[in-house]
């Protein structure tokens, strides 16, 4: 079931001659710093600029929405100075801040099906930082423009937003009737030509990963938003399986609902950090390491997951997304100088807010990428299938989320989190608790576990709206989220964490051990996939045109059965509804073994999380758990120590107690 809003239509009058007025022009400005007052300088913008709007389709059909004579709901409008133009701070050679005065938006008129219309609106600053706020004459607020991205190359970009969420404000929720206060309907971008500043960023020359005596590592500092991806409004981007037909709740047909987080991270800062390239896929260049040799097409990836932590001391993962290719970077509160926006420097941060993360141009499969190595396999890849090293279609000028109508991602759900309903219905699972994690994965990055973190979240249906709703709860978490499982280990419980560090990747475990009554012990088994892989790669490719063939993890998993230790049961989870991928458990020469069967998806791949249990009434002791890798190759398995049943210990006899 769907209630829709009333119905709105959006009148986007943008005429060939507004479009033909989109030039660079010159800019005046006045300079407010002196050497007795090194304050920011300030900029005022006084040329004509762009404005570029992807409106989210799911939200126009959910709100009564059409954009009329665009393709595809993008257009470009004119940016033109106010009659007190927008000033801009530069507080560290690149935007900061905007500040008084404001951009008129030529031609972006909402119409209501009764005829009524909004009035002519101006951007200016909203008082918090870069964000935005359009508004008409009467200073009433229709639409937010917030979580930018910004271009810190001011030389080459002007005063830029390479992204920015574009959200509904009170007055056209109140025009409209939607019975919300703040829909996100899009992705937007912006430009307008402004002259560098005399204090612009340094030209300090790069220091490239991998060059000796350096360290690479990059942190993700917050995950400051998550959602359904149409929040406020009501519905959520939500479809039943196999018929496309909105998702009607609880006890309904079963159906899946994308939720998508925002993701902060930061340079590391010490005095040896690298730089890190930033570089947008297909925008490779042969000169960008002159020193240290080529590393082309060259940028980080993210990912993200979700948990369900179950009152029997279970973790599950649940949903996972496909691969974000990051295209640029905002650098900023730079420690140092400022780079540009295609190389991340020492203290810099950067936010992918919510829609670019869901932004269709650059997701993909996990499957594409060499992940302990930070490859991409872009010959063959969804955006290059037919290896001629060029996308399509041809990325515009500015900013688009448009990938070709072929690519899979256009559908607004492949390579999205997709979770099933039953798998986050409160009433379903009472006393459950829900976790989202996220991870970027960059080539040369020394310590993969702080790029990574995670929140708690609560998820439920909203019957009035019809639709699924999250709210993140608690703070912000760095590193994996099996440590927070660890973590929650009962004071009768003991638990155990050990890490497979290895030349093809690292993968995590997590141990739980319980008593379940007289004389039988619970084994909880986590094991996390951080970025093992054993990749396959044609060889006659090499990047930025390289071909990755096959990047599989795990087969099997095996724990010792010490001293005749006892089994009375085992069990595995691996998240999903689909029996024909679960692993399949048997006694082993002395030890229990899981195997994967040999249907497509059933291995324990890169950023994935797979549970494993036993019941014994053996006591712990130390022994052995060996991970098998999917693929031929040396060496064939990865072994660890951690706490497995032992049938010689005694109650007084355990190394774990």
């Amino acid at each position: 079931m769907r209630r829709s809003s009333s119905a709105l239509v959006v009148a986007l009058l943008c005429t060939a001659a507004m479009m033909e007025s989109v030039a660079a022009s010159t800019v005046e400005w006045a300079d407010s710093s002196t050497p007795s007052d090194p304050s920011p300088l300030i900029r005022t913008i006084s040329a004509t600029g762009w404005l570029d709007i992807d409106f989210n389709p799911d939200v126009l059909q959910a709100m009564g929405l059409t954009v009329t004579g665009q393709s595809r709901s993008h257009l470009r409008l004119p940016l033109l100075p106010g009659a007190d133009p927008l000033q801009v701070k530069l507080g560290d050679g690149a935007p900061t801040a905007a500040g008084k005065g404001g951009l008129r938006v030529e031609g972006l008129i909402f119409h209501r099906a009764d005829g009524a219309m909004t009035p002519p609106l101006q951007l200016g600053s909203d008082g918090e930082g870069l964000d935005l706020s359009l508004r008409d004459a009467d200073g009433r607020e229709w639409a937010r423009i917030e979580q930018v991205m910004r271009s810190p190359d001011v030389a080459n970009d002007g005063f830029r937003y390479v992204t920015a969420n574009f959200s509904a404000a009170a007055s056209l929720v109140d025009f409209a009737g939607a019975g919300a206060n703040r829909d996100l309907l899009g992705n937007v971008s912006l430009q307008v030509p402004m002259k560098a500043s005399a204090s612009a960023k340094s030209e300090a020359i790069p220091v490239w990963p991998g060059t000796p005596g350096t360290i690479t590592d990059v942190l993700l500092i917050d995950i400051p938003s998550i959602t359904t991806d149409v929040p406020g409004i009501a519905t959520s981007r939500c479809r039943v399986l196999g018929g496309g037909a909105p998702c009607d709740g609880p006890g309904g047909s079963e159906g899946e609902v994308v939720i998508t987080p925002s993701a902060r991270l930061r340079n590391s800062q010490h005095a040896n950090t690298t730089d890190v390239p930033w570089y947008r896929m297909f925008s490779e260049s042969t000169s960008l390491y002159p020193d240290i040799g080529p590393k082309v097409d060259q940028h980080p990836y993210l990912v993200w997951n979700l948990y369900r932590f179950d009152p029997d001391g279970s973790i599950r993962q649940i949903a996972r997304s496909g691969v974000k290719h990051a295209f640029a970077t905002g650098n900023e509160m730079c420690t140092g100088y400022t780079p540009y926006g295609h190389v991340l420097g020492p203290g810099c941060s950067d936010l992918y807010n919510l829609t670019s993360n869901d932004c269709d141009r650059f997701l993909g499969p996990r499957s594409e990428i060499i992940p302990a190595t930070g490859q991409w396999g872009r010959c063959g890849s969804i955006q290059d299938p037919d290896c001629d090293g060029v996308t399509e279609p041809a990325i515009p000028a500015g900013f688009s989320c448009a990938a070709a109508y072929s690519s899979p991602a256009s559908d607004k759900y492949s390579y999205r989190l997709l979770a099933r309903e039953t798998d986050i219905d409160p009433d379903l699972h009472p006393d459950a608790r829900w976790f989202m994690d996220a991870w970027y994965v960059i080539r040369d990055d020394e310590n993969i576990e702080n790029s990574m973190g995670f929140r708690e979240l609560t998820l439920g249906w909203q019957p009035s709206f019809s639709r699924w709703n999250v709210v993140s709860t608690g703070d912000y978490a760095q590193g994996a989220v099996l440590d927070r499982w660890l973590a929650e280990a009962g004071g009768s419980e003991t638990s155990y964490r050990a890490t497979f560090d290895t030349p093809e990747g690292h993968v995590g475990v997590g141990v739980r051990v319980r008593r379940i009554g007289a004389g039988q012990f619970r084994y909880d088994y986590a094991v996390m996939n951080f970025d093992f892989a054993r990749a396959q790669t044609d060889a006659l490719t090499a990047e930025p045109n390289l071909r990755v063939l096959g990047n599989r993890g795990l087969s099997g998993l095996s724990v010792d059965l010490l001293n005749g230790a006892a089994m009375a049961s085992s069990g595995f989870d691996d998240g999903n509804a689909d029996a024909a991928d679960d692993w399949s458990g048997a006694v082993d020469s002395g030890k229990w073994r899981w195997d994967a069967p040999g249907v497509a998806g059933a291995t324990l791949d890169w950023g994935q999380l797979r549970f494993f249990q036993i019941t014994s009434s053996s006591w712990p002791g130390s022994g052995s758990m060996t991970l098998f890798v999917a693929d031929t190759g040396m060496p064939s398995s990865y072994a660890t120590t951690l706490p497995v049943p032992d049938g010689s210990i005694g109650v007084f006899g355990s190394s774990f107690e």
